[in-house]
C-alpha cells in the first residue's frame, strides 16, 4: 500500500514537488525552531524577549522585501523558463544581483541613523541594533537565487538551500552563545548564515550564466512587484507587529512569553509555507498558458487545512508537554494560550495561500482589504491590551473576518477556469 502511494507521488509533479520542498522546508524550519528553543532555554525569558523582538524585525524585513522579490522573480522566470527564453533569465539574474546589492548598501546606511530611536522605543541596547543593521547588506540577495530556483521549479536545489541555512544558523548560534556572546552571538549567527546560503546559489544557477544574456524591458517586473510587496508586507505585519507592540506595552516577562507563543504558533505557518511556494509558479504557468488554475488552488488549500487541523489538535491537547520540552518550566504561563495562538496563525496561513493564488492570477484589489485590517489590528492592540489573552483572541476574530471578506469580495476569482494572461511572450 505504501509503495503504491510512493509511485503515485513520483508520477504526479504537483505532489512530488510539494513533498520535496516540504521536506526541505520542514527540516529547515525544525532546525530554526531548535535554534529558538535553545536560545529560550539558555538566555532566559527577558533576554529571549530582546532576541525575539529583533528577530521579529528581521522577519518583517525579510518577509516584506525578500518574499516580494522572490515572488516577483519566480513569477517572471517561470514564464521565461516555460517559453525557453534562457537568455532573459540570465539578464534578469545578473541585473537583479547588481541592483539589489546597491540598494542593500543604501538601506544599511539609513538603518544606522534609526538606531537611537529604535533603542529608546524597544528598550534594546544600541550595539545589538547596529550589528543587526548589517543584515541589509545581504538579505536582498537571498531572494534572487531562491526566486530563480522556484521559478524554474528546481525544488531540490531550493529545498537544499533552505536546509543549509537551517543547519548553519543552529550550529553557529549554539557555538557563539556557548562561548558567552549571548544575544549578540545569536544575532551574528543569523547574519553569517545568509552569507553561506548565498554562496550555495552558484551550482543550480550556473547553467543559466553560460548562455548569452538577452536584454528585455523590466517595467512589468517593477509594476508587478509593488502590489506583491504590499500584500506580503501586510500579511507579515499580522504576525510580526503584534510581537513588537507587546514588547512595547507589556513587561519584559510577558514580552518573552508572547515571543515564545509566537514562535510555537509559527510552526503551523512555516510547516505550510512550501505549499504556497509550489502552488505559485505552477498557477502562474497555468495562468500564462490560459489553463485551469482552480484545481491546483483547492488541492493546496486542502493540504494546508489538513496540516493546520492536525497541529491544532496537538496544541489543544498537549500544550504542557510542548512547552516543557521546547521551552521549560519558566514559560508555563503560556500553556493556556498555546491553542488560541495556533488558531490565530492557522487562519493567517489560509489568508497567505489565498493571497498568493490571487496575485498569481494578477488580482490585486484585495490588497486594500489587507491594509485596512492592518490598521484595525494596530488600533485594537493599542486600545485593548489589558492581557495577552485578550490580544490573541481579538486577533483571531479579526483574521476570521479578514478571510471571509477576501473570499466574498473575490468570489469570481475562485471559479474562473481560464483567466486572461497578464503578459505575453515578448519579441526579441
Amino acid at each position: 500500500m505504501f509503495k503504491k502511494y510512493l509511485i503515485k507521488i513520483k508520477h504526479n509533479a504537483f505532489l512530488k514537488d510539494n513533498l520535496i520542498l516540504f521536506i526541505g522546508s520542514f527540516l529547515a524550519g525544525a532546525l530554526g525552531f531548535f535554534y529558538h528553543f535553545y536560545m529560550g532555554r539558555i538566555l532566559g525569558v527577558e533576554a529571549y524577549g530582546i532576541l525575539g523582538t529583533i528577530l521579529a524585525g528581521f522577519y518583517l524585513i525579510n518577509a516584506s522585501f525578500v518574499n516580494t522579490l522572490q515572488t516577483s522573480i519566480a513569477k517572471f522566470s517561470s514564464e521565461f523558463h516555460a517559453t525557453q527564453e534562457q537568455g532573459k533569465i540570465k539578464y534578469l539574474l545578473i541585473r537583479s544581483f547588481k541592483k539589489l546589492f546597491l540598494i542593500g548598501v543604501l538601506l544599511f546606511v539609513i538603518s544606522l541613523f534609526l538606531v537611537g530611536w529604535l533603542s529608546e522605543f524597544l528598550h534594546i541596547e544600541k550595539d545589538l541594533l547596529y550589528v543587526s543593521g548589517s543584515i541589509f547588506l545581504l538579505f536582498l540577495l537571498i531572494p534572487v537565487g531562491r526566486g530563480f530556483m522556484q521559478g524554474i521549479q528546481d525544488f531540490k536545489a531550493l529545498s537544499l538551500n533552505y536546509v543549509i541555512e537551517g543547519v548553519m544558523k543552529l550550529g553557529l548560534g549554539v557555538l557563539f552563545v556557548y562561548f558567552g556572546y549571548k544575544v549578540m552571538g545569536a544575532i551574528v549567527a543569523v547574519i553569517l548564515t545568509y552569507v553561506i546560503a548565498i554562496l550555495f546559489f552558484w551550482q543550480p544557477l550556473k547553467k543559466f550564466l553560460q548562455v548569452e544574456a538577452t536584454p528585455f524591458p523590466t517595467k512589468n517586473i517593477y509594476i508587478y512587484s509593488v502590489p506583491v510587496f504590499l500584500m506580503i508586507t501586510s500579511i507579515t505585519l499580522f504576525f510580526s507587529l503584534d510581537v513588537i507592540l507587546v514588547k512595547h506595552f507589556f513587561t519584559e516577562t510577558e514580552a518573552g512569553i508572547y515571543s515564545a507563543l509566537s514562535l510555537l504558533g509559527k510552526i503551523i505557518f512555516f510547516g505550510t509555507l512550501s505549499i504556497s511556494q509550489v502552488m505559485f509558479p505552477k498557477v502562474s504557468s497555468q495562468h500564462a498558458s490560459g489553463k485551469k488554475t482552480t484545481k491546483t488552488f483547492y488541492l493546496s488549500l486542502a493540504v494546508v487545512s489538513l496540516f493546520s487541523a492536525c497541529a491544532l489538535l496537538v496544541y489543544a491537547f498537549l500544550p504542557k508537554l510542548l512547552v516543557t520540552i521546547l521551552f521549560g518550566k519558566e514559560f508555563f504561563l503560556m500553556i493556556p494560550l498555546v491553542a488560541w495562538f495556533g488558531l490565530f496563525i492557522s487562519i493567517i496561513t489560509i489568508v497567505y495561500l489565498t493571497s498568493f493564488y490571487l496575485i498569481s492570477l494578477n488580482k490585486f484589489k484585495f490588497i486594500g482589504i489587507l491594509l485596512l485590517f492592518n490598521i484595525l489590528q494596530i488600533i485594537m492592540i493599542y486600545f485593548y491590551h489589558t492581557s495577552i489573552s485578550l490580544v490573541i483572541k481579538m486577533q483571531i476574530i479579526l483574521m476570521a473576518l479578514l478571510l471571509l471578506t477576501i473570499f466574498l469580495f473575490n468570489l469570481k476569482s475562485f471559479i474562473i477556469k481560464t483567466p486572461k494572461p497578464f503578459i505575453k511572450k515578448q519579441e526579441d
